[in-house]
């Protein structure tokens, strides 16, 4: 059995991808670990490993457990297709070129940050949401509140 630490970090890693694979699920609306071979659910979990594969330092096996199949999780050599697959198909295809450049920075940033980052990273995200679908006069009463809250 490792050490403790190795597994810690390797814990937090798993956690990180698994933010990496949600975000993914949220952005095309699907559910990325979704066992089908449908290219509704498989461009997508490519999409993902190859994320999460670029971002945090993880084996390609780890990566593999992370995906359910109908025979159990991906293994290594499916992980490694997945991954080469985009980057063999994002210079010709722009659909999949522009969704990368949508998720990069975002699934960069969702693999940097600890737990705690995490959670106001989050509470930041659902705020600019709410502001998202309000004029600018409803957001300057806002900022007033917020300034006398915080005298």
């Amino acid at each position: 059995m490792p050490p403790l630490e190795v597994r810690r970090n390797l814990e937090e890693k798993i956690y990180r991808a698994n933010r990496i694979i949600d975000y993914v699920g949220d952005y095309f609306n699907v559910n990325v670990r979704n066992k089908s071979r449908k290219r509704e659910y498989t461009m997508p979990k490519q999409i993902a490993i190859y994320l999460i594969d670029r971002y945090i330092v993880i084996s390609l096996s780890e990566i593999g457990k992370l995906f359910p199949t109908a025979r159990g999780y991906m293994d290594h050599s499916n992980v490694h297709f997945c991954k080469y697959k985009i980057i063999d198909i994002m210079p010709f295809d722009k659909e999949i070129k522009n969704h990368i450049n949508n998720l990069k920075e975002d699934a960069k940033e969702l693999a940097r940050l600890d737990n705690n980052e995490f959670l106001i990273y989050k509470e930041k995200q659902n705020i600019l949401n709410l502001l998202e679908g309000l004029d600018i006069e409803e957001i300057i009463k806002i900022r007033k509140k917020i300034a006398k809250l915080a005298q």
